[in-house]
C-alpha cells in the first residue's frame, strides 16, 4: 500500500512498505509511477515520480485542489514485480489566515469584529471560521475559542464581555484538512463615550475675561475621562467655538470684549470618542464691578437738606 506520511499546497510526502518476499534476489530499486490522465487526448500515461532504494519520497510542484495517483513496483535482478494498487491523493493544506481582521463597534456590553476570507483556502473549499479572545496582553498564548462562524459569515459579535476590559481577539480558518494559524490580533476595549455632562457654572469675570467651571460626568462610559472641550458663543454670534480643550474643569477666557453677554457649553472625551454637549450656561458678562465716584463732596446745606456730588469713577466694569 501507499501512505500518506505529510502534505502541504504544493507536495506530498509518500512512503510504502518494503517488499518482504524479495523472491531470493535483494530488492534493487522501488519505482513510483503517477498516473496522468491527458483530458484532451484521453489518453492515461504512467510518470516516474521516483526511482530508487528508499521507501519514501516528497512529490513536489503540485497543485492544491487536485487529486493524484500513485502505484509502485520493487524491481531484483530478475526483474520487476507487479504493480501494487492504485491509491490517490488530494493535495490539500491548511488555510491561510484569515486577512484584514478589525474591529466594527464595541460597547460597555459587546465586541463585533469582522474579516475577510484568506487568500488561500488550502486547496479545498473554507468549512468555516473560529473567533479566539483573551484579555489583552503582549502575547498570544492564551487565546481561547469563543465561537464559530460558517464560511459565508465573515462577523462575529462577543456578547460574554466585562464593562471597561481591554480583549484581544483573533480568526482562523478551517477546511476539511486542518485549521490556520491565527489572523493579526487586534484589540478592543469595552466602554463607551461619556454621558451626563452639565452646563458650566460662573466662577468669577472681570472686564475681559471670564472664568467658568464644570463638574464631570455622570456616566464616564468605563473609562477614564481624558479631557474636556470648553465651547463658547458671545451674544453678537449664532456660532459657538472651542476656547479650550484639557483636563481641567476650570478655565478663565480671556480678551474677550467687556460689555457683552457669553454662553458656555462643554463636553468630555474618553478613549470611545466623545459626548454630546452640555446645556448652555446662564449669560455671563464680560464685566467688572465699578471704580469707586470720585471727588464726593458736599456743595450746599441747610437747616433741612445736604447738597452734595461726585464725578463718575474712572472705570464703569466694562458695562
Amino acid at each position: 500500500s501507499i501512505s500518506e506520511v505529510s502534505r502541504t499546497s504544493s507536495s506530498i510526502e509518500l512512503s510504502w512498505p518494503a517488499v518482504t518476499n524479495d523472491g531470493g534476489s535483494p530488492v534493487l530499486a522501488y519505482t513510483l509511477i503517477e498516473e496522468v490522465y491527458y483530458e484532451s487526448s484521453g489518453e492515461l500515461v504512467d510518470h516516474v515520480a521516483y526511482f530508487g532504494i528508499d521507501t519514501s519520497v516528497i512529490v513536489d510542484d503540485l497543485v492544491a485542489g487536485s487529486t493524484y495517483t500513485f502505484k509502485v513496483k520493487a524491481t531484483n535482478m530478475v526483474g520487476d514485480s507487479e504493480y501494487s494498487d492504485l491509491y490517490s491523493f488530494k493535495i490539500v493544506d491548511a488555510p491561510s489566515s484569515p486577512t484584514n481582521i478589525k474591529v466594527d463597534s464595541f460597547s460597555e456590553t459587546q465586541v463585533t469584529i469582522s474579516w475577510e476570507a484568506p487568500l488561500s483556502n488550502g486547496g479545498t473549499a473554507i468549512s468555516g471560521y473560529t473567533v479566539y479572545r483573551q484579555t489583552y496582553t503582549d502575547s498570544t498564548s492564551s487565546l481561547t475559542q469563543i465561537g464559530t462562524t460558517s464560511s459565508s459569515v465573515f462577523t462575529y459579535t462577543d456578547s460574554t464581555v466585562s464593562d471597561g476590559e481591554k480583549y484581544a481577539y483573533a480568526v482562523t480558518a478551517s477546511n476539511s484538512y486542518s485549521e490556520s494559524d491565527f489572523s493579526s490580533v487586534i484589540t478592543a476595549r469595552t466602554i463607551t463615550i461619556p454621558s451626563g455632562m452639565t452646563a458650566p457654572s460662573f466662577v468669577a469675570n472681570t472686564a475681559t475675561s471670564i472664568s467658568v467651571s464644570w463638574t464631570a460626568p455622570t456616566s464616564d462610559g468605563s473609562a477614564q475621562v481624558e479631557y474636556y472641550v470648553l465651547m463658547m458663543r458671545p451674544e453678537y454670534s449664532n456660532t459657538y467655538t472651542e476656547v479650550y480643550r484639557g483636563l481641567s474643569n476650570f478655565y478663565t477666557v480671556s480678551n474677550l470684549a467687556s460689555g457683552f453677554t457669553y454662553v458656555f457649553k462643554v463636553r468630555s472625551g474618553n478613549d470611545a470618542g466623545e459626548s454630546e454637549l452640555s446645556s448652555a450656561s446662564a449669560a455671563i458678562y464680560a464685566a467688572a464691578k465699578p471704580d469707586t465716584p470720585q471727588n464726593l463732596k458736599m456743595v450746599t446745606r441747610s437747616s433741612t437738606q445736604i447738597k452734595i456730588q461726585w464725578n463718575l469713577p474712572a472705570s464703569n466694569g466694562g458695562v
